[in-house]
Formats: structure tokens, C-alpha cells, sequence
């Protein structure tokens, strides 16, 4: 009940305007409006030092004694009340309960309250009727889907990989359920952050957390890229990226190519922190673990049996076309590559190294027959340096088979899945990771071990990593820096939303409260605080 009071303190305080005019009755003359505006209105400017967002929270910030003791109902009230007092402007007036409804079910689900819904709450009389509210309204599945999308747009969600084919990812939307089911939780927002990160570590049994790691995975894809190391090394800059500017509140990428111009990190310590993805790798075809389906999955995998069952006597004929050239199309097929991924492509698996295994690995997930009906296709063409004839008989084949797959297209099911993508690890080597030259991958230069930019972490920048029984460990160990209290930067991160509209001493206050939430407390609470100054 302590937590929802403090909500509701907050969400009655973001529901009141506070930039009415103030009264002039203490101004000795009456003065035209320009010339008031000209006299009175200072500029709103930070004479904070340039670094001060990297700094520790300032936790004894004293509370100025704005009075008006009536209107203040938190100390954050306090500094919105002596900034005004500073321009002779007052608050405006409570919101009547019509508005006030209106606006914390907009603020909360993104819908507008009902005619029902607004008579029945203008006529509770009980002194919790604000309280019964709000609880009415984070209980409603919306709240989840409503605040989801703030992070999702952080998470650069989207249900395809981009690049020229945009190929649909089927069950991505397991990642946007796992949000949305996290605020309808109410989860710890540690946890929230560590499950991201390194949900398969930590929690190697729990499929949630797994499919949690899809915000990692949400990167933009070429799965005909022929360049797979070049794949490995943008896959790592996304994920780098990604969580210095969803956790850290730093745009780092810049720091890639050269050191970085404005923030105090340099490109040596941009490759430490992308060396905690070195060994990382999306699976997108992790089999739903029994019991775990939705009615959604389910009626997916009826439909699809039905429509196996019906084409298997095609697809049995086509595969034993294929069978005929596989061999020699695999090897075609690869030898498409570029030189450093045919390297590891064609060198014995026991002489593989970190980088050769995560290579094959990412060969083999995007490997399909397509790969061989294509090598089919293309030496069935007379003037093709590997022409045979004999594959003109079987082209043919092939295609009149494939024709008669579309009579059973009707059956197909249209969307659904029986899967979930997750990150995992290839061991407990990671590939090395390298400083590369301007950031370009062919041109590597020293290698780094995973570590933190100073400018974050202080003297503390290497972290102490443990592997486990098939990982690194490196993003566990990157997951819990993230939410100590050694990281002022995540509930800074929280804080970008609104921080332009604040004066450092309210932030002060305001980090305060998120510092302290993003410990253990509730994802609900701290996202709520952070959205609602604003």
C-alpha cells in the first residue's frame, strides 16, 4: 500500500498544471506584457559541471522550504514551487475529477475513461477514492500494453529483420508479451534489466528468461550476408549500442570509429564493452517447452500437422531430387562466401576456434534447401561453369513438384509458430575481440578484454566474471554491474525522458527515489515516477 500511495502522491501532482499566471498584487505598477516578460523571465540553464550526469547521486540535497504547505505534497513539489515563486507564478488549481480521470487513464492505458466510468468516480465520496482508482487502473491488462511501447520503442522492436529482404521473425512477438507481462507483474526492475541481458545465464531452466534475451536479439539481420565474420562483428556493435543507450543513457556508438567528442570515452574502451557479446548467439528456433503453449500456439501446430501431412508425399519426392546434388550444392553454396568466412567454413572442425565455431554456427541457422534447389536451378542452365545435364530432368521435376505444393496453400497456416528465439553461448571461450581501425572489421588492431569506460565506472572498470558450465558469464557479470549501486547511470537512463525539463537539484531529488527503486522495487513504481514528471 506504501508503494501505490507513493504513486498515487505522484500521479495526483503530474495530473495539476503548474504554469498558470501568478497573481500581481505584490507588483508596485501594471506593465505591458512584453516588457514583464522581458524584466522577469530569466533563462532556465545548468551551471552544473560537463560530466555531472556520471557522477554518484547526490543524496543530501537539502529540500527548499517553498511554502504554501497545502499544495506540496512531496518534496519534489517543494522545488516546482520555489522555481515558480522565482517568477511570481502560482499553481493552478486541483483538477476537477472529471478531468482528473480523464487524464490519469490517458497517462496509464492510453484510452479514454468511459461516460460510466467518469460518473462513478465524480460520485465516490471515499477519502481513498483517488487510491481505488489508480489500483483499478494499474490492475487493467492495458496499463501493460499501454507503458510496454515505451519500451519496445527502446528496444527497437519490430516483427522483421530489415536489410533488402526484411524476412518476418514468427514468434518475436514472445518478446513483446514478455514486457507486456512484465509491468502487468509488477516485476522487479533488477530483475527486468538482468533478464535482458543475460537471462540464459542466469536463469538457464526458466524459458521466460530466456526469451527475455530477445531484447538483444532484435537486431537488424542479412541472412544472405556472405560475409559472416563481418555479421559476427555488427551483430556485437548493435548489442553494444544498444545497451549504452538503453541502460547507460549514452549515444556510444560514435566512439566505434574514433574517441568519442563530447563523451569522455575512448574507442579502446568501446571494444571493452562489446567484448561482453563477443561470444553471444541468437537461436531463433527454440522448441516451446511442453506444456507452455498458448491456445495461440496450439492452433498453429494443428494446422501445421494437417498441412505436412497433406504435402509430405511432395516434399518426400523433392527431397529425393535434392538428395542427388546435395553434396556438391552445399559445398557450391559455401564457396560463395568471402575468403575469411570460407576459412572457417571449409577448415576441420576439430581445428575450429571461437570465432570458426560461432561462424559455422551462423551458417547453419541460415542454411536451408533453398541453398540446394538454387545450385539445382542455376547448373540445370547451359553456359553455367558447373552445367550437367542430367540436372535439367531433375529442375524440372523439382518445379512441377513445386506447382503442385500450391494446391494445398489453403491449408498453410498464415502466421503462428511452435518456437522462441533466445541467446545462448558457444562455450566458454569467447572469440577475441579487437580495436578495429576507423571501426572497420578488416582492419583489426589490439585485442581487449571485456571492461568499462572510466567515465562510468571509475577505477572500477573491470568486473569480475565467472564462467558457468556453457558460457562466459561475461553478460551476467555486465547484467549485475548494470543494476548495482556502483551504476548510477540506469536510473539516470530513466531520467533522459524528462531531464531537460529539470534543473539538476530536481533531479537530485528525483534520482533519489529511482536510485533507491532500481534496487529491487517494482518495475511498475519506477517506470511510473520516471514517466509522470513531465
Amino acid at each position: 500500500m506504501k508503494k501505490k500511495t507513493l504513486l498515487w502522491g505522484l500521479i495526483l501532482a503530474a495530473s495539476t498544471s503548474v504554469w498558470a499566471a501568478g497573481d500581481t498584487k505584490s507588483a508596485p505598477e501594471k506593465k505591458s506584457p512584453a516588457v514583464a516578460k522581458k524584466e522577469s523571465v530569466k533563462p532556465i540553464t545548468s551551471t552544473a559541471a560537463k560530466d555531472w550526469a556520471y557522477l554518484p547521486v547526490n543524496t543530501s540535497v537539502p529540500v527548499p522550504d517553498a511554502g504554501n504547505s497545502k499544495w506540496v505534497r512531496s518534496p519534489i513539489d517543494n522545488f516546482v514551487l520555489a522555481r515558480l515563486n522565482e517568477y511570481g507564478l502560482k499553481p493552478s488549481e486541483e483538477a476537477d475529477r472529471a478531468t482528473y480521470i480523464r487524464r490519469v487513464t490517458l497517462d496509464l492505458l492510453g484510452l479514454l475513461p468511459t461516460p460510466a466510468e467518469v460518473e462513478a468516480f465524480e460520485k465516490d465520496k471515499s477519502p481513498d477514492a483517488y487510491e481505488k482508482l489508480v489500483d483499478r487502473l494499474l490492475a487493467s491488462p492495458h496499463f501493460g500494453e499501454r507503458q510496454a511501447r515505451r519500451w519496445l520503442d527502446l528496444a527497437r522492436y519490430a516483427d522483421s529483420a530489415g536489410f533488402q529482404n526484411d524476412q518476418t521473425r514468427p514468434n518475436n512477438w514472445r518478446y513483446r508479451d514478455y514486457v507486456i507481462k512484465s509491468f502487468n507483474d509488477d516485476k522487479p526492475f533488477n530483475q527486468f534489466v538482468r533478464e535482458q541481458i543475460a537471462g540464459d545465464e542466469i536463469w538457464p531452466d526458466s524459458q521466460e528468461a530466456k526469451i527475455a534475451t530477445g531484447l538483444l536479439a532484435g537486431y537488424p539481420d542479412n541472412f544472405n550476408s556472405r560475409d559472416l565474420v563481418q555479421r559476427h562483428y555488427q551483430i556485437a556493435t548493435d548489442m553494444t549500442d544498444l545497451v549504452g543507450e538503453t541502460f547507460l543513457a549514452s549515444t556510444i556508438g560514435c566512439a566505434r570509429c574514433h574517441n568519442h567528442k563530447i563523451d569522455k570515452i575512448s574507442q579502446v574502451e568501446y571494444f571493452q564493452l562489446q567484448a561482453f557479446f563477443a561470444n553471444t548467439f541468437n537461436n531463433e528456433r527454440i522448441e516451446l517447452a511442453k506444456g507452455s503453449e498458448t491456445q495461440w500456439d496450439i492452433d498453429f501446430i494443428t494446422a501445421q500437422s494437417v498441412y505436412q501431412a497433406a504435402i509430405k508425399p511432395i516434399t518426400d519426392q523433392q527431397k529425393a531430387i535434392l538428395d542427388q546434388v546435395r553434396e556438391k550444392g552445399r559445398k557450391y553454396h559455401n564457396e560463395r562466401y568471402l575468403t575469411d568466412s570460407r576459412e572457417a567454413i571449409f577448415k576441420p572442425k576439430e581445428q575450429w576456434t571461437p570465432l570458426d565455431k560461432w561462424v559455422n554456427a551462423r551458417l547453419n541457422a541460415v542454411a536451408s534447401e533453398r541453398d540446394i534447389a538454387g545450385y539445382l536451378r542455376e547448373t540445370s542452365q547451359k553456359g553455367h561453369s558447373q552445367y550437367d545435364p542430367a540436372n535439367v530432368e531433375r529442375w524440372a521435376e523439382y518445379e512441377k513438384l513445386t506447382e503442385e505444393l500450391k494446391k494445398y496453400d489453403n491449408l498453410r497456416p498464415r502466421r503462428g509458430s511452435k518456437t522462441y528465439t533466445a541467446l545462448t553461448e558457444l562455450g566458454t571461450e569467447a572469440p577475441a575481440t579487437h580495436v578495429r581501425f576507423n571501426g572497420i572489421h578488416e582492419r583489426p588492431l589490439e585485442a581487449v578484454e571485456p571492461g568499462l569506460p572510466k567515465l562510468w565506472a571509475g577505477n572500477n572498470t573491470q568486473l569480475q566474471i565467472t564462467p558457468t558450465a556453457t558460457s562466459t558469464g561475461r553478460r551476467t557479470a555486465l547484467a549485475n554491474w548494470l543494476v548495482s549501486e556502483e551504476n548510477p547511470l540506469t536510473p539516470v537512463c530513466m531520467s533522459t525522458v524528462y531531464g531537460r525539463n529539470c534543473s539538476p537539484k530536481v533531479l537530485q531529488e528525483l534520482w533519489k527515489i529511482l536510485v533507491a527503486l532500481v534496487k529491487s522495487q517494482p518495475i511498475r513504481s519506477c517506470w511510473i515516477i520516471s514517466l509522470l514528471i513531465l
